[in-house]
């Protein structure tokens, strides 16, 4: 084996002749939080009740996972908690189906976290640091309770980080 020195992707971008301009999410770009709070209302829901908790804007970015984050008070015994996208359409028309559990997938939810969490566990939870996304409309962001109803008066707080196209 040898020393190597290499570069990225962007980093190679910018040396190309001519260069090759990086995405504005991928370089320079703010951060935005999409604040949520969700209280169930006076009626529990069922077991696969969902909210719709925040919405990432139109057009390209990532969605950082690791750096959006949840807290809940207590579901009760067996419940868990889904947070994913909801169906969308691509700029240029593609369908992209429902990814329920992208962001998190089964967080057990059975007793009360006031601390939270970061997002990004689970088997269907996706490993990559950034979710890429290209959207001619807003993206909802859903939850959905399993193993139980979605009891009455139950909280579900946090935030989700992402860079957003400046377009």
């Amino acid at each position: 084996m040898a020393v190597t020195t290499e570069k990225s992707t962007q980093v190679t971008n910018q040396d190309a002749t001519p260069a090759v301009m990086n995405p504005y999410f991928e370089e320079g770009a703010s951060v935005r939080y999409l604040y949520f709070k969700h209280t169930q209302g006076s009626s529990a829901g069922d077991d696969g009740s969902s909210a719709i908790l925040t919405r990432i804007p139109a057009g390209q970015g990532h969605i950082l996972k690791q750096l959006s984050f949840c807290r809940f008070t207590a579901f009760g015994t067996s419940r868990t908690l889904d947070i994913g996208l909801a169906a969308y359409t691509e700029r240029d028309s593609d369908s992209v189906s429902a990814q329920t559990d992208v962001l998190e997938d089964g967080r057990d939810i059975s007793s009360a976290n006031a601390k939270g969490v970061a997002l990004g566990t689970g088997t269907n939870a996706a490993s990559a640091l950034l979710l890429t996304y290209d959207s001619k409309a807003p993206i909802d962001v859903k939850a959905i309770v399993a193993g139980g109803t979605w009891p009455a008066g139950a909280v579900l707080e946090g935030w989700i980080a992402c860079v957003p196209n400046k377009g």
